[in-house]
């Protein structure tokens, strides 16, 4: 009983570990992991989007103002991507990774040539937004999005491996106690049978000893350990009398 307590506890303690390491990989990595790549999708959003403003703007005040809040979400991607970067968890995720940077990088690599032709009144400003910008837009959110879906599936294995663990160490614990629970029986019955019996048996004969029966039989003189060693010395105590 006591080696089956002990590794009971010993298994539970190595289950509780692997659901510990799952939930840490979800708390440290895949969660904090989509809540990055969502804020960078969000702020890219906002990049295109204010890049279609600084070609509508028809003022170079406005679009130096829209020029300025671009540098600002732009840093802010920046940011979320050197946040996000320190949750990568394996080689799959870093290039993901580096593949959807590269593609915010080319994305970004545009502007240049979108702020001389927006702020000279060229309309290639338009046709540019609309066509090469368009197309890299579209491979970044493409990235962005793999990024996102490796994220999603990295914290579902994650969960469902602590479940697994957990299903299993339930099972492993409830046949532990039914086991323990079988073996106390039968060292219940083992104690009853071996040495209850016997103890009341030659309790018994004592009385009868007491009381001056002295032609019985006495059992378990053979055996070696205190019952046997009781039944000699009421045997001898019986014999003695007898002799009196």
């Amino acid at each position: 009983l006591l080696v089956l307590t002990i590794g009971l506890g010993l298994g539970s303690l190595n289950r509780l570990t692997v659901v510990n390491e799952a939930a840490a990989e979800l708390r440290e990595n895949w969660l904090p992991g989509t809540r990055y790549v969502g804020q960078i999708a969000e702020a890219v959003t906002r990049f295109r989007q204010l890049e279609g403003a600084h070609v509508l703007a028809q003022t170079p005040a406005d679009k130096q103002r829209e020029e300025q809040t671009l540098a600002r979400v732009a840093a802010d991607i920046d940011t979320a991507w050197r946040a996000y970067e320190a949750t990568i968890i394996d080689a799959e995720d870093r290039r993901l990774t580096d593949t959807a940077i590269a593609a915010w990088r080319q994305s970004r690599g545009y502007q240049d040539r979108l702020f001389a032709a927006s702020r000279s009144g060229d309309p290639q400003a338009a046709a540019l937004y609309a066509g090469e910008m368009r197309a890299a837009s579209g491979r970044l959110r493409q990235a962005l999005q793999a990024v996102a879906d490796y994220n999603l599936q990295g914290g579902n294995q994650a969960a469902a491996r602590a479940d697994a663990v957990h299903d299993a160490a339930r099972i492993a614990i409830v046949a532990g106690m039914t086991v323990a629970a079988l073996l106390a029986a039968l060292l219940a019955a083992t104690l009853t049978i071996g040495v209850a019996r016997p103890v009341n048996a030659a309790a018994a004969l004592m009385g009868r000893v007491a009381k001056g029966e002295l032609d019985i039989e006495v059992p378990h003189r053979d055996r070696r350990d205190e019952i046997g060693a009781m039944s000699r010395a009421l045997d001898e105590l019986r014999l003695t009398a007898l002799r009196a």
